[in-house]
């Protein structure tokens, strides 16, 4: 699919800039489950990558249910056999401490105590760093609420420090960045009770520039709020490639030829960075003749005639400040496509520290587009997951191959008025239950419209294996270039034991440890960005990013991209020779043309290589 944006443009001259001192010191790290069984027999193979990739740390779990148990039996054979491998091949070890016995509870901390004091007592020599539990603010009930984790991360650093002051103790990587829940802890004592900060900022099928150096300023102000002044780590980020590409294609066609719209001629509007890589169109949806990229003021303007169907959101979110202009639009007979779960669930509000949440909108603004929806927390009877998916009766011969990605959310026609249809492209399947998990509304009432649905929320979650290369090296470097000390990746190697499930997909290489095209990016970023080199000093010209940075051997890297788009741009040429590399390790000369550089700046980092 080839790009057009509203306002295409030539970037003005900027020439790159190497002004930091500060170096990276062991700051790469990847996630390895070495330390559970399964993927322990596979710790020399891994530990062999992790060395060719130029990584030094590798985070694994030291699950409290293995190294005790039954209760009051201790095992530690599996644990020593993982630190003589890494200790051949100079790995440290980054240990994760949690809980996931059924005989403790939060409360009982003299038993937490006791786990943490036996591991801490017998590998503190081998690990300075531990992390305090994984994702403790995730809704699940064995995870511990604000004020309970205050309480277990107080209790471990007393234990910790006790045993060795000059251990770090990690504060438990948060899923996200919840700087409530985070706050919270902090009013319960938690902010004296770490040395390093800790986050999991995951985009979940977006885009690393869409939000990640803002999250991780407003982290560092709610910090300095509180007298906190340490340096923060991501010890968990990613990106999942769950295969679900066939979902929209074949119901995207069979909704078209029933509106009577021919994708190879119709242009597509995408409203800001909607085309994400979760959705990535031009793979997963029908070829458009092009994509329009909007801003949200542009969206009254923005003619049904010109632009026939419209990408407004990758999820559940959108600013309902807009919504009038989204409605009106389909008013006047407009195409809407919601690609992941309910639509218009979610208004983006303005949050604390300049950043926005979610706030619940429930059925106000899909039933003002005559959508209507069950889930299992409204309706009694609905099943939490679907076992398979189908495709409606009509479409079979255009649905052929229907792709089964698991949901909770399921369509209906309660809100449907005057001469609406509300026609279901795919049923998702559980027992007896039927339910529509994607539909095409064709409105003529007051609205004039069509609506096509998914409510899947992976689908808009897993990218490609080609997107997960491109945003790699871009995650480590927005990352760097705030100031985070390392940054951990999940993860190695992926699981692939179900192919629709997100968690068994995020790894670097195939479950048979061939390497997906992300492992040749982090391995060539490793090159390009070592340790030694300058922290990376960003800067954003229009929609262009750029980083440069010294490395140890004195060469200067300038790295060039954007988010989406395809975009002209140019800068100076540097006076000593030079080399450009491509995403994939190519190199390759560039003459200069009058002084400058010109190029065509992509998702696909390209560096350049000074001396």
């Amino acid at each position: 699919m080839k790009r057009t944006i509203a306002l295409i443009f030539a970037l003005a001259a900027a020439a790159p800039v190497f002004a930091a001192e500060e170096t990276l010191q062991d700051a790469y790290g990847v996630i390895s489950h070495v330390s559970r069984p399964g993927e322990d027999k596979l710790m020399p193979k891994n530990f062999e990558i992790v060395n060719r990739l130029g990584i030094r740390f590798v985070r694994t779990d030291f699950d409290w249910w293995r190294v005790e148990n039954p209760q009051g039996q201790w095992h530690f054979g599996h644990l020593d056999t993982m630190y003589a491998e890494a200790g051949k091949r100079h790995i440290e070890i980054l240990p994760i401490l949690t809980g996931g016995v059924k005989w403790w509870n939060f409360s009982e901390l003299k038993k937490w105590q006791e786990y943490i004091g036996k591991l801490v007592t017998r590998y503190r020599t081998k690990s300075p760093y531990w992390e305090v539990w994984n994702e403790p603010n995730q809704p699940f009930r064995w995870k511990p609420k604000a004020a309970e984790y205050a309480a277990l991360l107080k209790s471990a650093h007393e234990t910790i420090k006790s045993i060795d002051p000059q251990l770090k103790v990690l504060y438990g990587g948060t899923d996200g960045v919840p700087l409530k829940y985070i706050e919270e802890t902090f009013r319960h004592g938690a902010k004296d009770a770490f040395d390093i900060m800790n986050v999991h900022p995951y985009n979940k099928g977006g885009v690393p520039e869409e939000n990640l150096a803002e999250r991780l300023a407003a982290l560092r102000r709610l910090m300095k709020k509180y007298g906190i002044d340490r340096d923060i780590w991501i010890t968990e980020f990613g990106d999942t490639t769950a295969s679900n590409s066939g979902l929209y294609r074949e119901p995207l066609a069979a909704a078209f030829r029933e509106i009577g719209i021919d994708p190879a001629v119709t242009e597509l509007a995408v409203l800001g960075l909607a085309d994400s890589p979760g959705l990535d169109t031009a793979e997963r949806f029908p070829k458009f003749k092009s994509l329009h990229r909007i801003e949200p003021d542009e969206l009254k303007k923005l003619d049904p005639k010109r632009y026939p169907v419209l990408l407004p959101a990758k999820g559940e979110a959108f600013d309902m400040n807009h919504f009038n202009e989204l409605r009106d639009y389909v008013r006047k007979g407009g195409t809407v496509i919601f690609p992941a779960g309910l639509p218009l669930y979610y208004n983006i509000v303005p949050a604390d520290y300049g950043l926005t949440r979610y706030e619940g909108t429930g059925w106000k603004y899909s039933s003002a587009l005559h959508i209507g929806w069950r889930t299992f927390w409204i309706q009694k009877g609905t099943p939490t997951k679907i076992l398979s998916t189908e495709a409606a009766e009509p479409f079979r011969e255009v649905i052929a191959n229907p792709v089964h990605v698991p949901t909770s959310r399921f369509l209906t026609g309660q809100f449907l008025k005057g001469n609406d249809r509300f026609i279901p492209l795919l049923y998702g399947i559980n027992g007896e239950f039927r339910g529509v998990t994607a539909a095409l509304y064709r409105l003529d009432s007051d609205l004039k419209g069509n609506l096509i649905v998914f409510t899947s929320l992976g689908a808009g979650q897993s990218i490609t294996e080609r997107r997960q290369a491109e945003v790699l090296p871009r995650y480590f470097i927005i990352a760097f270039s705030q100031g985070v000390k390392k940054v951990f990746w999940y993860s190695l190697r992926s699981w692939e034991n179900t192919p629709g499930n997100p968690e068994a997909h995020y790894g670097i290489l195939h479950r048979d440890h061939t390497p997906k095209p992300a492992y040749d990016a982090f391995r060539l970023l490793t090159g390009m960005l070592p340790d030694g080199s300058t922290v990376p000093v960003l800067k954003q010209e229009g929609r262009v990013y750029t980083a440069s940075w010294k490395r140890p051997d004195g060469a200067k890297v300038f790295a060039v991209w954007t988010a989406m788009d395809e975009l002209p741009y140019q800068f100076p040429a540097p006076s000593a020779p030079f080399k450009r590399v491509s995403l994939s390790g190519k190199e390759t000369t560039v003459s200069p043309e009058k002084g400058m550089i010109r190029i065509t700046a992509s998702a696909q980092i390209t560096y350049f290589i000074s001396r």
